[in-house]
């Protein structure tokens, strides 16, 4: 995974955060960590929301037009499983 970032009004794209580039950059360890973290929540929420859009969206036009609490249900639980599919990093 690629990672871009801003740290002290100083732009760094494209850098992998397992290289040795990334471990010589003058940031303190915990806010690599840090901006690590919020990288990988970022593209956890990217898939969630592609998947949202491909998945849900159409259930929800669905709901619109046609008000059933079995497609109301249906809805919620492919939210929770693409929750489950895609689950956030945890806290540092």
């Amino acid at each position: 995974m690629e990672i871009s970032f801003n740290y002290n009004n100083q732009s760094y794209v494209n850098f992998d955060p397992s290289s040795e580039l990334f471990e010589s950059l003058d940031i303190p360890a915990e806010d690599k960590a840090r901006i690590v973290l919020e990288a990988q929540q970022q593209a956890v929420v990217d898939k969630r929301n592609a998947a949202y859009q491909k998945e849900v969206y159409p259930m929800l036009l669905d709901l619109q037009f046609e008000r059933d609490a079995q497609k109301e249900q249906a809805c919620r639980e492919k939210v929770e499983q693409i929750n489950t599919r895609y689950p956030l990093p945890k806290e540092l």
